[in-house]
């Protein structure tokens, strides 16, 4: 795993007609991923006045539900200690 500070969540399913949901950086360089059935999810952060992480969730014909947007400005990062 690649040094730098990270994020680690968990998505939640509150419409019953979610089928999909994905995640994506923006301003990363991954693009929208499909979350797998656990919904766990964990970003690297490297510009954090300058990215957010966007959640996006679709019925089963693959139309647009919901989208959340989390904001990562103003995060204070920290280095782990060994």
């Amino acid at each position: 795993m690649a040094s730098g500070n990270y994020v680690a969540l968990k998505a939640t399913i509150d419409n019953e007609e979610t089928v999909k949901v994905t995640v994506e950086l923006t301003n990363g360089n991954k693009g929208e991923l499909e979350l797998d059935s656990d919904l766990n999810v964990v970003v690297r952060i490297a510009d954090k006045n300058n990215q957010s992480i966007v959640f996006r969730a679709y019925d089963e014909d693959d139309e647009l539900l919901e989208t959340k947007v989390i904001s990562l400005w103003g995060l204070t990062l920290e280095s782990a200690t060994e």
